[in-house]
């Protein structure tokens, strides 16, 4: 399990990153990606900027998920609480959230489960427990900021230096 400190920081981050921000579309690496795009988050500094106009966020999912009409009374605890799903049926739930936007991000409380609420009030869900295996990453600034649900139930991040002081000043612990 995560400590606090480090779950508040992280989802300060996915906070900043997510919100506001819709799928534009899908890409299948093995696992598929998921493609964020929205509004600049306020206060970014220049590393978020792409050259090519692409992309405020990716999203890599390497775990099962599942999209909720609301909270369940308890959330899956593991991939095996989960369907497995064909791809294009995952494909689908993508392009059907493409014009909602994210209204909220937080992790699960034993496990850094991804749970993202869209603005029509649907909750996906996005394992992210795994004994061997990353869960899922948050990729953004070609790199320069990461978030990975790493085996174990733990979190590693990387940030630049600019938004890690920014963090450090916002986040109160």
């Amino acid at each position: 399990m995560m400590p606090s400190e480090q779950r508040l920081r992280v989802e300060a981050v996915l906070r900043d990153m997510l919100i506001g921000q819709s799928f534009c579309r899908v890409h299948f690496y093995g696992t598929p990606i998921l493609y964020l795009w929205g509004p600049r988050p306020a206060g970014i500094g220049p590393w978020l900027d792409r050259s090519d106009g692409e992309d405020t966020a990716s999203l890599y999912v390497e775990s099962r998920w599942q999209l909720f009409d609301a909270a369940p009374p308890r959330w899956p605890r593991s991939e095996e609480d989960l369907p497995e799903r064909p791809m294009e049926e995952l494909v689908a739930v993508a392009c059907g959230l493409r014009k909602n936007a994210v209204v909220d991000a937080h992790l699960g409380t034993e496990s850094p489960h991804l749970i993202l609420t869209f603005d029509d009030g649907r909750i996906l869900f996005i394992n992210g427990h795994h004994d061997q295996y990353e869960s899922w990453q948050l990729y953004a600034g070609q790199g320069k900021l990461l978030i990975v649900a790493v085996p174990g139930d733990e979190l590693a991040m990387w940030l630049p230096e600019d938004y890690r002081q920014k963090l450090a000043d916002e986040v109160v612990l």
